[in-house]
C-alpha cells in the first residue's frame, strides 16, 4: 500500500491548488466582458493580446454579466489558461447568471460545442455561469457538448455553474492525465432521444486521467451517466455530497475504480430504464452478464495496474453514508413490464463479492449505506418522475423519441426561469445527519447553513479574487489563505498558504491540549503560495489544530484526523 499513499500524497497536492495558483505569481485583475453581438465573447478574450501578441494578462478574469446572454456561433478553441467567471448571485434580489447559448455556424447548423480547451498543462476556471445546451434555434435534442478537453494534463474547476439541456455531454475528455473539480454545480435536463445520451462527464476511450473531485452538485432530470471515466485506471475520484434526481441508465460507470471515495450521496430513481435479458447478457449496462447497480465495479486489467505499479490489491475503495432510494411509481412501471428485469440495486453480486473479500480486497470498504426515502417535495415527483417513466414507456413499446421537459417550471424555452425551478432539499430528518462528517446527505447547497459548516469543516480556501471589483484594480487578498486538504485526514494531507510578502514563517501542529507535535516549516519564504505535504505516521484520529506564525501575524486551522 505504500506505492498508494505516495501517489495520493501527489495528486492532493495537485487538486488543493486549483486554479488559485494562477492569481500569485502575477497581479490578477478583472475586466468586465461587453459583447452585442454572436462571437463578440471569443472575440474580446482572443483581442485582449499586448502589440506583440502575447496575453495582455495570463491572469486575467473576464467577468461576464449577469442576466446577459452570450452567443457562441463557433466553438470557442482556448490554448491558454482562461478564468472566466461572473459576480456571485445576490440571494435578496436574484439575477440570472450569465449565459453561454450555442448559435449558428456559417452554414446555418447549429454550434455544437461551446468551449474546447486545447492546449496541455493549462488551467481554467468556470465560475457563476449557466452554459445553455438549447441552442437558439430552440432546438431540443442536439448532440451536443458543453465543454471539450482535447489535451493532456488540463486542470478544469467549475464552480457553480449550471449545464442545462446538453444532448451529448457536459464535459468530454478525449485526452488523458487530467483534473476536473466540478463543485455547487447544476446538471439538468440532460434529455435526448437515447437512454445513453446526455451524460454529465465522461472519459473518451481508454485514456487515463489523473484527478476527479465532484462535490455538492445536483444532477436533476437526467438520462445518463453522472461520471463515466469507462475501463480506465483513474488516480484519484471522489464523488461526495452530491444529490442525483434520477437518470435512465447508470449512474456511474467506474469499474475499475482505483483509489476512490464515494460517500454521503443521494442517488434517487436511479436507471429507470429497466434491464431487458438480452440487454444484460449482452453487456449493456454491466460486465459479465451481470445486472446494473449504482455501485459496480469489476477486476481491472492487470496489464494496466503493473503499469503504474499496482496489482487488485491495491485497489482502495470507500463507499460509504450514501442513500438510495427509487420511488414506487418506478417499481410499479418496471412490475408493469414482463421482460424487465427491476433496476432497483445498490450493489450486484459481483461487486458485492469483491467488497466482501478481505483477502484479494482489503481495502474496499462500504458501511453505512441506507435505503430511505429523503421525502423531497411531491411536487418534484410529479414533474419529473412521471415524465421519466412516460418517456422509457414510449421507448420500450413504440421506440418513440418524446422528449422529456427541457424546461421545468419556465415559459421560455431558451431562457428559463431564474431562480431554478426544482427544490432539493427534503424533510427526512433521519437524514440530516446521514453524511460521513455528520451533515445532511446529498448537495449541502440546499441547506445553506450545513454548507457553511461543510465548508468550515474541509477549511475550503477562499477564492482570492473577489468578484465584483472595479475594472482592471489588482485584488490579491492579503489573508494567509490557510488550510489543509483534505479534511477529515486519513493518511496525508496537504497545508497551503499564502504570503503577501517575503518573510520568516512558521508552522506548527498542536493536539488539543496545545501541545506541539511537530514545525512543518521554520525558516525565510518568499511572497506567494506554498503548500507542504504531511504524512500523519503514528498520530491518533481526532483533533488538531495548525497555526501559521508569520512576521507578527498568527492564522489558525482545525483538522480532523479520522483513520
Amino acid at each position: 500500500m505504500k506505492k498508494l499513499v505516495s501517489i495520493n500524497v501527489f495528486f492532493f497536492a495537485l487538486v488543493f491548488c486549483l486554479w488559485s495558483n494562477n492569481v500569485m505569481a502575477q497581479k490578477a485583475d478583472t475586466v468586465t466582458v461587453i459583447a452585442q453581438l454572436p462571437g463578440d465573447l471569443y472575440k474580446f478574450i482572443l483581442a485582449d493580446t499586448t502589440a506583440t501578441g502575447e496575453r495582455t494578462n495570463p491572469n486575467r478574469f473576464y467577468r461576464l454579466e449577469r442576466e446577459k446572454v452570450y452567443v457562441v456561433n463557433a466553438t470557442m478553441y482556448f490554448n491558454f489558461d482562461l478564468n472566466l467567471i461572473a459576480d456571485d448571485d445576490d440571494p435578496y434580489n436574484p439575477k440570472r447568471p450569465p449565459m453561454l447559448i450555442n448559435g449558428k455556424l456559417a452554414d446555418g447548423s447549429n454550434n455544437m460545442i461551446l468551449i474546447a480547451l486545447m492546449t496541455q498543462k493549462t488551467k481554467t476556471l468556470i465560475k457563476n455561469v449557466f452554459l445553455q445546451g438549447v441552442s437558439t434555434t430552440r432546438t431540443q435534442g442536439d448532440w451536443n457538448n458543453a465543454i471539450s478537453i482535447g489535451a493532456d494534463s488540463i486542470r478544469l474547476t467549475l464552480d457553480n455553474c449550471v449545464f442545462n439541456g446538453f444532448g451529448a455531454s457536459c464535459v468530454v475528455m478525449w485526452s488523458k492525465d487530467n483534473t476536473l473539480i466540478v463543485r455547487n454545480s447544476i446538471f439538468r435536463n440532460l434529455v435526448v432521444d437515447h437512454p445513453f445520451a446526455g451524460q454529465l462527464l465522461v472519459n473518451s476511450g481508454a485514456l487515463q486521467q489523473d484527478t476527479i473531485i465532484v462535490t455538492n452538485n445536483t444532477s436533476f432530470n437526467n438520462n445518463s451517466y453522472f461520471w463515466a471515466p469507462l475501463q480506465v485506471i483513474l488516480k484519484y475520484e471522489k464523488i461526495e455530497h452530491n444529490t442525483l434526481f434520477t437518470s435512465m441508465v447508470n449512474v456511474l460507470y467506474s469499474p475499475w475504480m482505483l483509489n476512490s471515495e464515494i460517500r454521503s450521496n443521494i442517488f434517487y430513481g436511479m436507471l429507470a430504464y429497466g434491464q431487458k435479458e438480452s440487454e444484460i447478457s449482452g453487456g449493456w449496462y454491466d460486465f459479465n452478464s451481470s445486472v446494473s447497480s449504482i455501485i459496480s465495479i469489476v477486476k481491472a486489467s492487470s496489464f494496466i495496474l503493473s503499469k503504474a505499479g499496482l496489482t487488485e490489491a491495491d485497489r482502495k475503495i470507500n463507499v460509504s453514508h450514501n442513500v438510495y432510494y427509487w420511488p414506487q411509481k418506478m417499481k410499479d412501471y418496471w412490475a408493469s413490464q414482463p421482460d424487465l428485469t427491476p433496476s432497483d440495486l445498490w450493489m450486484n453480486d459481483r461487486t458485492k463479492s469483491m467488497f466482501d473479500d478481505n483477502v484479494n480486497y482489503p481495502d474496499l470498504t462500504a458501511e453505512n449505506n441506507i435505503s430511505a426515502d429523503p421525502q423531497f417535495n411531491p411536487e418534484m415527483e410529479s414533474w419529473v418522475v412521471d415524465s421519466v417513466i412516460y418517456w422509457a414507456n414510449n421507448m420500450r413499446i413504440n421506440n418513440s423519441s418524446t422528449f422529456r421537459n427541457y424546461n421545468l417550471g419556465s415559459v421560455d424555452f431558451l431562457i428559463p426561469a431564474w431562480p431554478l425551478p426544482e427544490k432539493l432539499n427534503y424533510s427526512n430528518a433521519l437524514l440530516y445527519t446521514a453524511g460521513h462528517d455528520g451533515l445532511p446527505a446529498g448537495d449541502l447547497n440546499w441547506f445553506p447553513t450545513e454548507k457553511n459548516k461543510w465548508n468550515a469543516l474541509n477549511g475550503f480556501p477562499q477564492e482570492q479574487i473577489i468578484l465584483g471589483i472595479e475594472d482592471n484594480k489588482q485584488n490579491v487578498s492579503s489573508n494567509f489563505l490557510l488550510a489543509n486538504y483534505p479534511n477529515p485526514v486519513s493518511l496525508s494531507t496537504t497545508f497551503t498558504f499564502s504570503l503577501p510578502h517575503s518573510g520568516n514563517a512558521m508552522l506548527n501542529i498542536y493536539n488539543a491540549q496545545g501541545k506541539l507535535l511537530t514545525t512543518l516549516v521554520n525558516n525565510r519564504l518568499e511572497a506567494g503560495r506554498h503548500s507542504i505535504d504531511f504524512n500523519t505516521g503514528e498520530l491518533a484520529s481526532g483533533l488538531y489544530f495548525y497555526q501559521l506564525q508569520f512576521n507578527n501575524r498568527l492564522e489558525t486551522g482545525k483538522m480532523i484526523l479520522n483513520k
